[in-house]
C-alpha cells in the first residue's frame, strides 16, 4: 500500500489536484480534465462541493462498510445526437454498450484473467450494474434512448448538453453520444458536484459497443482520476509527486502512446498500467480502492448520486427487478438524401422513427406522385417546382406518433434562377439568401462549429470559411441556386477569387468545386487545390486570423467544358478544414467575363511594403513593378482627407521612398497608403506614434 500525497493538508489544498493545470496534450483521447477545468473558471462553487465529496469519502472508507456488497443498479439514458449519419446508432450498439459496462463493473469481461499475478488479489468487483431507464421523466414508456437531430453533434463541447438537454442527474445517468468533438478528445466526462446540466457523459459514436472508453468515463462520473493524477498528461516525471487518493492504485507517471508494458516501473514500483483508468491499450480492471470511492461518491449527496440507485428512484424509473416494461409507443422521424431535385424526378424517404417497433407507417406527400403511401421507405414522384412538406405517422398497438417537416424537398423548374452570363459579388442583401425569392438562394452546410460565413471590409463583401475554428476533416459546403444556360452558348468557365494564407508549415486544408447538371443528385469534380497551392499571400505564415489585403487575391479559373450540352447547372464548393487558415471566395462568374478572364490578377503585381510601422520619425515605402508602370501613391488620413500625393512614370524593378518626402509634417495618428499601378491599386495602414 502506498503513502498518499497531500494526505495531512487542508481539505482544500487536496482540491488544488481538481485545478492541476494542464500542460500541452500528448494524450488526450480522454476530455475530462480540460472540460473539467473550463466550467470551475466558470464556476466556483464546485470546488466546494468537491471538498464536501472528499471529506465524505475518507469518512465513508474509514467505516466499516458492510453495504460494500449490495449491487447498486443506476437508470441510464442515452442521448444520440445526429445528423442522419453513421452516428445515429442503432439500439443494438447500445445494448452493447451497457452489456460491456456490466461486464466491466461486475469484474466479468472475458479478459479479467490476464491481470497480471502482482495485482490479481485487488481487481474488484465493483458491484454496480447500469439498466438502460424505462420510463421517462415525464412518467411515459422509454427504451432509454433519445435521437435529436442538431448540428451540435459536430465539434461537440458542453454547449451540446445545452441544445440537447439531459434528464434529471439525481435519477438518470445522461450519456451523450456525438459525432466528433472539439478537442479532439474520444470522450469525457465530468466528477460530482459540476452543474446539474452539465453532469454526464459524452462520447463519440465510434466508442459506443467496443472498448472501455464507458468504462473510463463513468469512472471519473463516479469520482476516480488518472492513476498519476487529474491531468492529461501521463508520461510526466512530476506525476510520481501527485496522488489519485486511491490506497492500492501505485504512484505512477501514466502510460503513454497506448502502450502496454506490464514491466513498466516509473515511481519505484510495479505500475497498475491495466487500470481501466490509465491510457493503456490493455485495460482489464478496477482496484479494490477505487470501488471504495466510487461507492463513496455513489453514497453521497454531491449531485445526488446517493439517489439513483435508492428503490424509490428505481421504481420510478422503470429499471427495479419487478419493473414489467410495456410496449412503447413509437416516435416518428423518417430523412431523405436528396432534399433537391429537378421537377419530374423521384425522391425516396426512410423511416427513422424510434423508441419501440413500427408496425404501420401513414405518409403525405402533397403534390407528390402518390399523395400518400404505407410503405416504410417509399419513393414519391415530383412534377410541382415549389416547396413541398413531408408528413409520417408512425403506429403500433401501443399508439401512434406524427411528425411534418415543413419544406424540407425543393423541387426545382431548371428554367428558373439565375440566368446567365452570371456574376456574384456577394454585395446584395439577397446574398446567400433571397428575402423575395427561394429559386435565388444560396445554400450553406455545416458540419462543424463554423461553415462559409459573410465577410465585410469597408469596401467589400466576401464569403469565407475559418479553417482552425472546425476539427480536422469538417467539411464546409456551399451551393449555389440553379443557373439557367438556356440563353447562353458555350458557357467555358466558372472563374472567382480566391485568398488564403497557411497557418503553419502543417496547414493542409482543400478546397474543390464540383459541378451537378441534375439539381444537386449527382455531382461531378472539377477544381481542386490544396495546402501550398491555395496560397495567394507571399507564402508568409499568418498564425493570427488571416484577413486578405488588395494584393493577397489571385482569380482562379474552374472549367465547364464537360457541360456543353447542359442547359441547367448548380456550382457546390467544399472547403475541408485542416486546421489552417481563413480561406475567402468572391466574384463568381459564369459566362463572357469568365470566359475573357486573364487568370493572373493584375493587382497580384502590385508588391507594397511600408517599414517600420508602426514608425516614430519616418518610414520607408517599398514598392515592385514587373513592367514600366504608371505608379501614383496617396497618403489619406483616417477619414479620408489627403495629406500627401506622389505621381511618377517608373520602370521595372523595386523602388523605394521616404514617407516624410510625399508628407512631410504627418501628425502622430492613423493613415491610409494607396498605392495605384496602371489600372490596379492596393492600400496599407500606417501608424505613426509619439
Amino acid at each position: 500500500m502506498k503513502k498518499l500525497f497531500l494526505k495531512k493538508i487542508f481539505i482544500l489544498s487536496l482540491l488544488s489536484v481538481f485545478v492541476f493545470a494542464a500542460q500541452a496534450q500528448k494524450s488526450n483521447w480522454c476530455g475530462t480534465v480540460n472540460f473539467d477545468q473550463e466550467a470551475i473558471k466558470k464556476d466556483s462553487s464546485i470546488l466546494e462541493k468537491r471538498a464536501k465529496l472528499e471529506k465524505f469519502t475518507k469518512e465513508y472508507s474509514s467505516r466499516k462498510k458492510n453495504t460494500e456488497e449490495d449491487v447498486l443498479i443506476i437508470p441510464v439514458v442515452f442521448h444520440v445526437v445526429h445528423d442522419y449519419g453513421e452516428e445515429n446508432i442503432s439500439k443494438e450498439k447500445i445494448l452493447l454498450a451497457i452489456d460491456i459496462l456490466n461486464k466491466d463493473y461486475r469484474k466479468l469481461n472475458t479478459d479479467v484473467y490476464q491481470a497480471i499475478p502482482e495485482f490479481k488479489n485487488i481487481v474488484a468487483d465493483i458491484k454496480v450494474e447500469f439498466r438502460l431507464a424505462k420510463i421517462d421523466p415525464e412518467g411515459n414508456c422509454t427504451d432509454g434512448i433519445t435521437r435529436t437531430q442538431s448540428l451540435e453533434t459536430y465539434d461537440a463541447g458542453n454547449s451540446v448538453k445545452y441544445a440537447v438537454p439531459g434528464w434529471d442527474n439525481t435519477k438518470y445517468l445522461n450519456i451523450w453520444t456525438v459525432k466528433s468533438i472539439e478537442s479532439g478528445a474520444a470522450a469525457w466526462s465530468h466528477y460530482p458536484g459540476i452543474s446539474a446540466a452539465l453532469d454526464g457523459v459524452v462520447s463519440i459514436y465510434r466508442y459506443i459497443g467496443s472498448g472501455h472508453t464507458l468504462t473510463h468515463e463513468i469512472g471519473h462520473y463516479l469520482n476516480l482520476m488518472h492513476p498519476w493524477g487529474n491531468s492529461n498528461d501521463p508520461g510526466l516525471e512530476s506525476n510520481c509527486d501527485i496522488d489519485d487518493e486511491v490506497d492500492d492504485t501505485p504512484l505512477t507517471i501514466g502510460v503513454v502512446n497506448s502502450s502496454c508494458n506490464l514491466d513498466q516501473v516509473s515511481c519505484g514500483s510495479l505500475d497498475n498500467v491495466q487500470n481501466y483508468m490509465d491510457y493503456s491499450s490493455c485495460d482489464v480492471m478496477f482496484t479494490e480502492g477505487q470501488k471504495t470511492r466510487m461507492r463513496a461518491a455513489l453514497n453521497s449527496s454531491v449531485s445526488g448520486r446517493n439517489n439513483l440507485w435508492k428503490q424509490s428512484n428505481l421504481e420510478a424509473t422503470g429499471t427495479n427487478d419487478s419493473y414489467a416494461s410495456p410496449i412503447c409507443s413509437p416516435i416518428a422521424d423518417f430523412y431523405v438524401d436528396n432534399k433537391s431535385v429537378c421537377e419530374g424526378s423521384s425522391v425516396q424517404f426512410f423511416d427513422n422513427s424510434y423508441n419501440s417497433s413500427v408496425d404501420a407507417w401513414a405518409w403525405s406527400f402533397p403534390n407528390g406522385e402518390p399523395e400518400t403511401s404505407n410503405e416504410q421507405n417509399p419513393v414519391v414522384k415530383y412534377n410541382t417546382p415549389g416547396l413541398h412538406t413531408v408528413s409520417l405517422k408512425a403506429f403500433n398497438s401501443s399508439g401512434n406518433n406524427t411528425i411534418s417537416k415543413n419544406n424540407i424537398i425543393n423541387v426545382i423548374d431548371t428554367l428558373m434562377g439565375y440566368a446567365t452570363p452570371y456574376f456574384e459579388d456577394m454585395e446584395s442583401s439577397d446574398f446567400p439568401e433571397s428575402s423575395t425569392d427561394y429559386t435565388k438562394n444560396w445554400k450553406i452546410e455545416k458540419q462543424g462549429k463554423l461553415s462559409w460565413e459573410l465577410h465585410s471590409t469597408s469596401n467589400n463583401n466576401s464569403i469565407r470559411v475559418v479553417n482552425y475554428s472546425n476539427s480536422s476533416e469538417t467539411k464546409s459546403i456551399l451551393i449555389s441556386p440553379n443557373i439557367n444556360l438556356t440563353n447562353f452558348e458555350n458557357p467555358k468557365n466558372i472563374t472567382f477569387k480566391l485568398a488564403y494564407a497557411k497557418r503553419s508549415n502543417s496547414s493542409d486544408d482543400d478546397l474543390k468545386i464540383y459541378v451537378s447538371d441534375d439539381c444537386g443528385i449527382t455531382w461531378k469534380i472539377r477544381f481542386l487545390k490544396r495546402g501550398s497551392q491555395l496560397v495567394t499571400n507571399d507564402g508568409t505564415l499568418v498564425s493570427s486570423e488571416f484577413i486578405p489585403q488588395d494584393d493577397e487575391w489571385s482569380e482562379e479559373k474552374c472549367s465547364l467544358s464537360s457541360f456543353e450540352e447542359s442547359n441547367h447547372i448548380m456550382i457546390k464548393f467544399v472547403c475541408t478544414s485542416r486546421k489552417g487558415n481563413c480561406l475567402y471566395i468572391d466574384d463568381i462568374k459564369i459566362g463572357e467575363e469568365a470566359n475573357r478572364v486573364n487568370t493572373v490578377n493584375p493587382i497580384k503585381k502590385i508588391k507594397l511594403n511600408i517599414r517600420p510601422n508602426p514608425f516614430k520619425n519616418d518610414a520607408v515605402i517599398d514598392y515592385y513593378l514587373t513592367h514600366n508602370s504608371k505608379t501614383q501613391i496617396i497618403i489619406t488620413d483616417i477619414i479620408g482627407n489627403v495629406i500627401g500625393k506622389f505621381y511618377k512614370e517608373e520602370t521595372t524593378g523595386k523602388h523605394s521612398l521616404n514617407l516624410t518626402s510625399i508628407a512631410p509634417n504627418i501628425n502622430s495618428g492613423i493613415y491610409f497608403i494607396k498605392l495605384r499601378v496602371n489600372n490596379a491599386q492596393t492600400t496599407r495602414k500606417i501608424i505613426k506614434i509619439k
